[in-house]
């Protein structure tokens, strides 16, 4: 009986753990919406959502995970449970900017030449049949002395569709800290000791978003998160080896 466990347990850890895992396919989608946009004087919205779409049936967990983390990046809570519902979603979001967006432009008849835009484009940055990490880029206008801009990394374990925070990569979390500073004041040590972060006691702090590169483990600082809008974005590539 213990034999035959053995053989079991043996069975499945090779079957959906061992065995190599071929990388999803993962090609382009978008919901696309404009108003105006007539010539270079008239007021005009344009929405540009593009996301990562799987031609291949990927699980429902693994689908609602990745869609419902994207509805988050145009502040929206919603759990949609797989693509067909998500661009359902995106085509309410669009019509949401759009009476803001007609709104504005009633208030500012005078302003014809409004202007308002949301983006999201995304690169797939590691895609190995194990870990998929995915990067997205949001950048928007509506108004003021500038637009906003934000980078944003989904990890996730192919295996069990879980999404991977710090915690679940790392063993010993305060040892990868301490490699993550040595390489953060390579590169930006002077800025440190002027004082440009606004590391809480000075104290280094791990950046929100982080993600799986090809060759290097990728910490991305945004703009505004660490120092000033002027500083840009951040990045520190710790290699594997």
């Amino acid at each position: 009986l213990i034999l035959l466990i053995v053989i079991g347990a043996y069975y499945v850890y090779i079957t959906k753990f061992s065995n190599p895992r071929a990388p999803l396919t993962i090609v382009a989608d978008s919901v696309v919406f404009k108003r105006g946009c007539y010539n270079a004087e008239s007021a005009c919205l344009k929405l540009n959502f593009s996301f990562p779409a799987f031609p291949e049936k990927i699980s429902s967990k693994l689908s609602e995970s990745i869609y419902s983390d994207y509805l988050l990046m145009i502040e929206d809570s919603s759990e949609v449970k797989n693509i067909e519902a998500f661009k359902n979603k995106l085509v309410d979001i669009s019509y949401r900017y759009d009476s803001s967006f007609v709104d504005f432009s009633s208030s500012f008849p005078n302003s014809s030449n409004i202007e308002w835009f949301v983006k999201i484009n995304f690169e797939v940055r590691r895609n190995d049949g194990k870990i998929l990490t995915l990067r997205y880029f949001y950048t928007d206008y509506m108004g003021g002395a500038h637009g906003m801009q934000s980078y944003h990394y989904k990890n996730l374990d192919l295996r069990t569709s879980k999404k991977l925070e710090l915690v679940d990569i790392f063993e010993n979390l305060e040892k990868f800290r301490a490699i993550a500073e040595t390489a953060f004041n390579e590169k930006y040590q002077s800025d440190r000791d002027s004082g440009a972060f606004w590391f809480t006691n000075n104290k280094y702090e791990l950046p929100q978003e982080y993600g799986f590169g090809s060759k290097a483990f990728i910490l991305h600082y945004n703009a505004y998160e660490i120092a000033s809008y002027a500083q840009g974005d951040i990045l520190i590539e710790i290699p594997y080896t």
